[in-house]
């Protein structure tokens, strides 16, 4: 098969699922809307709640901010080529794809440095001493190195840095216009970054197996193990593509063609790192909300029948009490109307007492005030004069008065 006819099958060839612009923009949308959301969340909880903000909270703000620059930028490559074929763009449109690639470029690669620090800052508000503790600070000052290299030969790709874009002599490493420089730089700094990213998530495994970690903090590291393996995944699936499309480039030269999908797996592993490393501060406050809003409590129901004299025994009156005895102890009202009703109750015959003499205990209608019989007492009271006077008064008083 000629040259001629490759190019042409290459260029003639359909558009693939994740090169069509409603696929890149939903995706990319769909994993920045819920990065924000749990960054949203952990800021709220650290300055809100616990009044406990750190270095990693500072980093995973910078983080979501420049990742989020970075997603913004690459959906807005959609309209400057990415997806389709960069020999059907016109000059001015190339020109502005190689200036968006260049921000949404050196924005991801800084944002995925500020992430990984914001996780060894948070190892460090956990290990307070030992091995774990210098090995985390050795993390950072490594990964600190690493960020700042790749994140200024992303930034400062050529010297002056239009000539990116331009197409100009002085560029080195990401900005060099030799394939095997610019693939190999490629290569080194996706293998590093999914060789670190292992080595972070594993030193987080030696909490699992703490005696005095609880069940439920377990659990959660499992969790945050499983999204840890997602994100490498991602990292490798990334690293792949990129072997694959040799650098994103492709054998055709064709950046907007064969470069799509290593940009959209980028933006969604740096947003799934967000996320995982947000969860694990919000997560456990908010379980325990839940837990407050769906809790449940023991319930006894208890039934009691009010009785009241009559003639020479006792007769049920027909009145039901109802009533729940609740977790606390407490009782509550009656549930239901129907129970204060004798003419409702369903229960066996009972004795049919007249109206009107539902209490007739003398001692019991004796203590309460609206049954209660009236009784004369006389009073005496005397007075006599204290200057010796000789004068005395006496008054008699029949008094009615009700106990």
């Amino acid at each position: 098969m000629s040259m001629n006819t490759t190019v042409e099958a290459h260029y003639s060839e359909a558009q693939p699922l994740q090169n069509r612009p409603s696929t890149i923009i939903a995706v990319i949308v769909s994993f920045l809307t819920v990065a924000y959301l749990c960054v949203g969340f952990r800021l709220y909880i650290r300055l809100k709640v616990v009044y406990a903000p750190g270095w990693d909270d500072l980093f995973v703000f910078l983080a979501v901010l420049s990742g989020s620059i970075s997603s913004v930028v690459s959906c807005g490559l959609t309209r400057y080529g990415l997806g389709d074929h960069f020999y059907n763009q016109g000059f001015s449109k190339k020109l502005m794809f190689m200036k968006l690639f260049w921000i949404s470029d050196a924005c991801f690669n800084t944002s995925n440095t500020f992430i990984k620090l914001s996780v060894l800052f948070q190892y460090l508000r956990i290990f307070n001493r030992g091995r774990m503790r210098k090995l985390s600070v050795c993390l950072i000052v490594f990964v600190s190195l690493w960020g700042l290299t790749f994140a200024f030969m992303s930034w400062v790709p050529c010297f002056p840095i239009e000539n990116y874009w331009k197409g100009q002599k002085h560029c080195y490493a990401l900005g060099s216009r030799n394939h095997t420089e610019f693939y190999g730089t490629i290569l080194a700094a996706n293998g590093s970054n999914m060789a670190l990213d292992l080595i972070i998530l594993a030193v987080s495994v030696p909490l699992y197996f703490r005696r005095e970690t609880a069940q439920k903090t377990k659990r959660g590291l499992l969790s945050l193990l499983f999204m840890g393996l997602v994100i490498n995944l991602l990292a490798a699936w990334r690293l792949v593509s990129i072997v694959k499309t040799q650098g994103g480039v492709g054998p055709h030269q064709d950046p907007t063609w064969y470069g799509t999908l290593p940009v959209l797996i980028a933006d969604m592993e740096n947003l799934t790192s967000i996320m995982c490393a947000s969860i694990p501060v919000f997560w456990p406050v908010l379980t325990e909300s839940i837990d407050k809003i769906f809790v449940t409590h023991e319930v006894t129901i208890e039934r009691s029948t009010r009785f009241s004299l009559v003639g020479d025994g006792y007769a049920d009156d027909g009145v039901n009490l109802h009533g729940l005895i609740c977790g606390d102890g407490q009782h509550s009202q009656p549930t239901s109307q129907a129970s204060l009703n004798p003419k409702d109750s369903t229960k066996s015959p009972r004795l049919e007492v007249p109206p009107g003499t539902y209490y007739v205990d003398k001692y019991f209608t004796g203590h309460l005030e609206p049954w209660s019989s009236s009784r004369q007492v006389e009073s005496v009271i005397s007075a006599q004069n204290i200057e010796g006077r000789g004068r005395t008064a006496e008054c008699s008083d029949a008094a009615n008065y009700s106990m």
